[in-house]
């Protein structure tokens, strides 16, 4: 471009360039001077004095206008040299201020990372000590337990320890009264011979006479006939029975006036019956066990003779009462313990349980009278049958053994503990939780049964479990 220049006047084609770097060592003023000099250098002076030329040029009649244009354009030249300085330099002020703010905004980001990865830091570091000082916290209290766990164990271990010596000193004082020891196995072995020896005798001395007495046996027979049916009627109501013995009694009478040995063997036969009854009625209905009881109570206040030969019916059906038991591996083991043997085979195990504990229910529900006094059904007796069968050996447990105790529980638990008090209650609480538990890892059902039995007298303190009869 000419920027206005008088034609006469050649444009500067290589005028130096306005560097617009931010490191252009040259002033606004520096850079003036040198466009002005290279300008005036384009005149054809040579090295005439500059002052000299511009006077010639004056001089002449054409230079004063001349001279104001040029000057005129030089001014136009420079301001717009200026414009264009001034622009780029703008643009190099605006530039240097975005670097500077974008070097600003990375030192902030910066300083905002930096900030951040430290309260990170800060918070991680604080988050990993609450969980040291939790962790810490929680060992504390866990052997804090742990501690207070091993003082209670220890304190239990010795409560239990020292109810376990009053139970068996009382056992041992209780046993005493009835000559054996806490568990004899020899004094109970004798029992049993002794009551097996009372079944042998009625055999030979009574139901073998008798049966070669022809007129004997069928008058006895005629009475045997009377007696039978009673037992099969008898009912839940205390009248009913009453009056049903009431009968059998009279009977027995009439069995005296043909002599003794008629009378022991229908005393005999009333004592087969009853554990005859046991075993199908009771069986099935424990409440059954009632009216039984009853009626062996008022034949025992009349015939006093008739308690031993019940006692050795019980025994030989049920060892169980005494606290008899043997190995029941071999067939005159399972003959000893009352299992029953037909067309070559062996009763089921269940059938038989069942039918044990059966017979036990009567003897127990007889001697959980009050009324009843005699050395074979009392409350001593009670004591004596749940003391040896829980110290009977662990070996020799089978499942008939918890289920005789359970049944016996419930007819007899409660006047046994209204007779024993305190010390009752401690025998109980043994044998419904340690003796069960002993033998947790056989799984007897008849173990569960009577810890369930044990458990709900704990929580309720009640032990009436059968309906009383009806008057």
């Amino acid at each position: 471009m000419r920027f206005g220049l008088p034609p006469e006047l050649d444009v500067v084609e290589d005028a130096p360039a306005i560097t617009m770097s931010r490191y252009d060592p040259l002033s606004v003023a520096e850079k003036f001077d040198r466009l002005s000099t290279h300008w005036i250098d384009s005149f054809e002076t040579s090295n005439d004095d500059f002052s000299t030329v511009v006077s010639q040029k004056m001089s002449s009649p054409l230079s004063t206008p001349s001279y104001s244009s040029s000057r005129e354009a030089v001014k136009q030249a420079i301001d717009a040299l200026t414009g264009q300085f001034e622009a780029g330099l703008r643009i190099q002020q605006q530039q240097v201020q975005y670097l500077i703010d974008q070097e600003r905004k990375h030192k902030e980001e910066e300083a905002r990372r930096r900030a951040a990865e430290q309260k990170k830091q800060e918070e991680e570091e604080k988050r990993r000590k609450e969980e040291l000082q939790r962790l810490e916290q929680e060992k504390q209290r866990a052997l804090e337990v742990e501690r207070k766990k091993k003082e209670e164990e220890k304190l239990r271990l010795e409560e239990e320890a020292k109810k376990q010596r009053i139970i068996e000193e009382e056992k041992k004082r209780q046993d005493a009264r009835l000559g054996k020891g806490v568990y004899n196995s020899s004094a109970i072995a004798d029992e049993y011979t002794w009551q097996m020896q009372t079944i042998a005798k009625i055999k030979s001395t009574i139901v073998e006479p008798l049966g070669k007495d022809a007129n004997l046996k069928k008058a006895t027979s005629a009475l045997k006939r009377k007696i039978n049916p009673k037992l099969g009627q008898l009912s839940n109501s205390r009248s009913h029975v009453s009056k049903l013995t009431a009968e059998v009694i009279n009977t027995i009478q009439e069995s005296r006036s043909l002599g003794e040995l008629s009378y022991h063997w229908i005393l005999n036969f009333i004592a087969k019956a009853v554990v005859d009854q046991a075993e199908t009625e009771v069986t099935v209905k424990q409440t059954a066990a009632l009216p039984l009881a009853m009626f062996v109570q008022l034949i025992l206040e009349r015939f006093p003779d008739f308690e031993e030969f019940l006692m050795a019916r019980f025994v030989k059906k049920c060892p169980f009462i005494v606290g008899y038991t043997s190995k029941v591996d071999t067939e005159e083991g399972r003959k000893r313990m009352g299992w029953r043997r037909s067309e070559g085979k062996w009763e089921d195990e269940s059938k038989y349980d069942e039918r044990i504990a059966g017979i036990c229910t009567v003897w127990a529900a007889i001697s959980a009278i009050p009324s009843v006094k005699c050395s074979s059904f009392s409350s001593q007796r009670l004591w004596q049958f749940l003391s040896r069968m829980a110290n009977c050996p662990k070996d020799l447990l089978t499942n008939a053994h918890f289920a005789c105790v359970a049944n016996w529980w419930e007819v007899s638990a409660n006047a046994f503990s209204s007779v024993y008090k305190d010390q009752a209650n401690k025998l109980l609480k043994l044998a419904a939780t340690d003796w069960t538990e002993s033998v947790a890892d056989k799984r007897f059902p008849s173990a569960a049964r009577l810890r369930i039995l044990g458990d709900e007298w704990l929580e309720t303190g009640k032990l009436n479990y059968i309906k009383p009869m009806d008057y």
